[in-house]
C-alpha cells in the first residue's frame, strides 16, 4: 500500500504534472526566459545579436527556384509540437523522467494513489534522480530542456528594417546553450512510424509515405549569432541506424543504441546515423541537403545502404562549445522540372 507520508508527497507531483506528464510549456521572448533561468548566466555566455541582414532571395525555397518543399516544422503556432531538445548536461535527466512516466499510470488521480495502485516508491526515486540532475541542466540551454512542447521564438527584424520576421516566417526555433564540453546539444524530431521519401508508389507497407514524394533530402533555414559556434550535422535515423525499427534480412543484428558505448571507434555496433555538415553565419541562409550525400560519421556499425523507405528521426547536433542558433522551416525538399 502507499503511506500516507507518500501520498502526501504525490499530490502536490501530480498537480505539478498536470496529472499527466512531467513537462511544462511555454513560449515567452528570449528576455522572459533568461528572467525565469537567472542563474543561466553564471556558466553561460549572454550574447549580443546584431541581426540578420536581409536575405539574398526570399525565393531560395520556391518553384522559381526548382525547389518543391513539404515543411515538417515552421514553428509558425509558437511551438514545435514533437520535438525535444537535450545536452550533455540534461541527458541523465532523461532516465529519470523514464522511470517517474513508468509508475504513473496515463491519467494518474488520487483514487489511485489511495488505492495503492501507483508506485510511490519508484516514483520518489525518480525524483531524486531529477532534483540531481537539475542543477547542471536547467542553466545550460535557453529554452528549457523541460519546455514540452519546444517553444519557438518571434524572429527580430533584419537589420535597419523595423518588420519582424524572415520573408513571411514569423517564428522560428531559437536556443542559447552551453557550453558543452563531451557531445554537445540536439533538436530532434522522432516519428511515431517510420516514413517514406520515395515515390507512394514504392513505399513499403510498414512505412508511411510522404504526400507528393520522392523528395531528395532535407530543407531548412538557418542562421546564428556572432560568437557562437557554427558548425551543425544534420541527422537522419533509418533502419539500420536506429536500435528502434531494425532492418531485417542481411543487415544482422540491430545496431546498438549510443548511450553507454565505452568505445565511440567501435565500427561493429553503434548507431551511426547518415548525416550531412553546414556551416552557419550570422545572416539567415536556406540549405538543402541531398540524401545522397549524407554519410555516416565513422564511428558505429556499417549500414549496407542508406534506407530513405524507413527513416525514424531528424536530429540537429550542435557539438561542443557555445551555441546561439536559429532554425526556421524544416522541410523535405525535391528538385523539380525545369
Amino acid at each position: 500500500m502507499t503511506s500516507a507520508a507518500a501520498r502526501w508527497r504525490l499530490a502536490p507531483l501530480l498537480a505539478a504534472l498536470g496529472l499527466t506528464a512531467l513537462a511544462c510549456g511555454g513560449t515567452g521572448s528570449n528576455a522572459d526566459r533568461k528572467k525565469a533561468a537567472a542563474n543561466a548566466t553564471q556558466t553561460r555566455p549572454d550574447f549580443i545579436d546584431p541581426g540578420s541582414m536581409l536575405t539574398y532571395s526570399c525565393d531560395a525555397d520556391q518553384p522559381s527556384q526548382g525547389i518543391v518543399t513539404r515543411v515538417l516544422e515552421d514553428w509558425e503556432t509558437t511551438a514545435g509540437t514533437g520535438w525535444y531538445t537535450n545536452n550533455d548536461k540534461c541527458e541523465n535527466c532523461q532516465p529519470a523522467m523514464d522511470k517517474i512516466n513508468a509508475a504513473l499510470p496515463d491519467t494518474p488521480t488520487q483514487a489511485l494513489i489511495d488505492a495503492g495502485l501507483i508506485d510511490a516508491g519508484a516514483v520518489d526515486a525518480g525524483l531524486a534522480e531529477l532534483a540531481a540532475c537539475k542543477p547542471a541542466c536547467l542553466p545550460s540551454q535557453i529554452p528549457s530542456y523541460f519546455d514540452k512542447p519546444v517553444p519557438a521564438e518571434a524572429i527580430p527584424p533584419p537589420v535597419n528594417h523595423k518588420e519582424p520576421g524572415r520573408c513571411g516566417s514569423k517564428y522560428a526555433f531559437h536556443v542559447i546553450a552551453g557550453p558543452f564540453s563531451k557531445w554537445g546539444g540536439q533538436l530532434g524530431h522522432t516519428f511515431g512510424t517510420p516514413i517514406c521519401a520515395t515515390s507512394e508508389a514504392d513505399c513499403p507497407v510498414d512505412s508511411a509515405p510522404i504526400p507528393g514524394g520522392p523528395y531528395d533530402g532535407i530543407a531548412f533555414w538557418a542562421r546564428v549569432v556572432p560568437g557562437s559556434g557554427s558548425s551543425l550535422r544534420i541527422q537522419v535515423g533509418e533502419s539500420h541506424t536506429d536500435v528502434k525499427y531494425p532492418e531485417t534480412g542481411d543487415a544482422g543484428p540491430p545496431c546498438v543504441d549510443n548511450v553507454g558505448i565505452e568505445n565511440p571507434n567501435n565500427t561493429t555496433d553503434g548507431c551511426d546515423s547518415f548525416g550531412s555538415f553546414v556551416t552557419l553565419n550570422s545572416d539567415w541562409q536556406f540549405f538543402a541537403l541531398p540524401f545522397e550525400e549524407m554519410r555516416q560519421a565513422g564511428w558505429g556499425k556499417r549500414a549496407p545502404f542508406f534506407d530513405i523507405q524507413h527513416i525514424s528521426n531528424i536530429t540537429f547536433f550542435y557539438a561542443q562549445g557555445v551555441w546561439d542558433i536559429w532554425i526556421d522551416d524544416i522541410s523535405f525538399y525535391k528538385r523539380s522540372a525545369q
